[in-house]
């Protein structure tokens, strides 16, 4: 299926300080039928959004980089507040340098969505379907109606093989963050709400069967639903599943990862019915 939207009509804003992302980004929109407006700093993204006002045409999407100077994307969504329209189509990009934090800011912040960088089609399109609402046209195959797509964590400390993956993964169905070592994982679960983990077990620091008791430790204590998780290792002959399965891990992959053995086992996993995290959680 192609990844196009119909936003014909549509009124898109995108504030970045880096020109390679305004390309891109305003490129991407422009082909799926936006008038877009790029700027280059947050001053600018407020002064283009006062003007909108005025003219009574107001900007019906919104992208604002996270890291802009001297007005970052946050300054100026939260000066959106005041315009719930705006402000609910406000989506801010996250390099992923600030993954970790930069999330729940944006949780707490309340804006409509978010896109971490490196921007792909997919992370885009997701992105908006989560802050505004589309029609499925007749006319043209190519179009799609935006669904929710399934949230992925990826505990991986191998930036080869998160891109790798992301690649094998991400589509229209699924979105996938990366986080770099169990530490990481853990702190992005508690702050998102994913629908299934990939937890390579060998990494530094923290490793993947610390931040699975973690991440089951935090589920139990707040009464949350058990979120499929699936251990991922490239030794599989000096690791045993029963040790993935004590952890508190449901499913066993070995590297190197077989696309369609990947994809067959996270549509399975994430088929199930959600088990509720009842029982206490192991610990170390």
């Amino acid at each position: 299926m192609s990844q196009r939207l119909n936003l014909h009509g549509v009124k898109a804003l995108v504030a970045d300080d880096d020109p390679g992302v305004r390309a891109v980004l305003g490129k991407t929109l422009v082909e799926w039928g936006a008038d877009v407006v790029c700027v280059e700093s947050g001053p600018k993204a407020i002064a283009e959004l006062t003007r909108a006002r005025d003219a009574r045409r107001g900007f019906l999407l919104i992208f604002l980089d996270s890291t802009m100077s001297p007005m970052d994307g946050f300054e100026v969504a939260d000066r959106l507040k005041a315009h719930p329209r705006e402000f609910e189509r406000t989506i801010v990009m996250i390099g992923p340098e600030q993954i970790t934090h930069e999330i729940g800011r944006v949780r707490a912040l309340g804006a409509g969505s978010y896109v971490v960088k490196p921007l792909t089609r997919p992370a885009i399109l997701g992105a908006i379907a989560a802050v505004m609402t589309f029609e499925a046209s007749a006319e043209s195959a190519q179009e799609v109606t935006p669904k929710r797509r399934f949230r992925i964590l990826l505990a991986e400390d191998s930036p080869d093989i998160g891109f790798l993956v992301r690649r094998l993964v991400e589509g229209p169905e699924y979105q996938v963050d990366v986080a770099p070592d169990g530490g990481v994982a853990a702190d992005l679960f508690r702050m998102e709400p994913y629908d299934l983990v990939l937890m390579d077990l060998q990494m530094p620091t923290f490793d993947g069967y610390w931040a699975t008791r973690e991440i089951r430790n935090w589920e139990w204590k707040n009464h949350l639903k058990r979120t499929p998780m699936i251990a991922v290792t490239a030794f599989a002959h000096q690791e045993h599943p029963e040790e993935s399965f004590r952890a508190g891990l449901d499913g066993y992959l070995v590297k190197p990862l077989d696309r369609e053995v990947l994809l067959r086992v996270i549509a399975r996993h994430l088929a199930q019915s959600p088990r509720p995290s009842t029982a206490a959680p192991a610990h170390s």
